[in-house]
């Protein structure tokens, strides 16, 4: 009977310090957080230019055949640009040379298609039709003579790179920092790629 009531209380004071061990509240734990974290900004998100596209682009005319004398890069009103300057052969001409384009996985040289280290994380490939090496006397003759690689420090456009020079096929190699769709100006005397540029 003594027995008896000894357990009664003991277990009261059990059941009392069962309850009063548990936790009551948010836990102090540092990792533990009660607050959804807030969504960064995703930097791969562009405002596209108006008229701009990352389909394939392409136009002109096989009739002009302008030379290729000058490439201008410019940053500038968050837009960053190349522009390939033409020189026209035949005054009358009315379109813009013929010119594609095209994003691509890999940028390679026109001809072998050895590949092209370009810094970047998306490529743009552009072809024009366009004379950059005179070739008909015994000696090319070089029409354009500037450089074949430019590094900018520019948000978008990284490097631009020339890719190919052959029977009058230009082509040029462009290293992004994203993917960024190109608006694509092309004029008789010039051919410019337009790309929004990070803030």
């Amino acid at each position: 009977m003594h027995m008896r009531r000894l357990l009664v209380p003991l277990l009261a004071l059990a059941l009392l310090g069962a309850a009063c061990g548990e936790p009551t509240g948010p836990s102090d734990d540092p990792t533990t957080s009660t607050t959804a974290p807030s969504p960064s900004p995703d930097p791969t998100s562009l405002e596209p230019l108006p008229g701009s596209s990352c389909e394939p682009q392409g136009g002109g005319s096989f009739d002009n055949v302008p030379d290729f004398v000058d490439v201008e890069l410019e940053h500038v009103d968050g837009i960053d640009r190349i522009t390939f300057v033409l020189e026209l052969s035949d005054p009358d001409a009315a379109e813009p040379p013929s010119y594609n384009v095209q994003f691509v996985e890999q940028l390679t040289t026109d001809g072998e298609g050895a590949p092209v280290d370009v810094e970047g994380e998306e490529f743009l490939q552009i072809s024009f039709n366009a004379v950059g090496t005179r070739i008909e006397g015994e000696t090319p003759e070089p029409v354009y003579t500037g450089p074949e690689e430019f590094v900018t420090d520019f948000t978008t456009l990284l490097e631009a790179e020339q890719l190919g020079d052959f029977e009058n096929v230009i082509t040029w190699g462009l290293g992004l920092s994203l993917r960024a769709c190109p608006r694509v100006v092309a004029e008789r005397t010039s051919i410019t790629i337009e790309l929004p540029a990070t803030p």
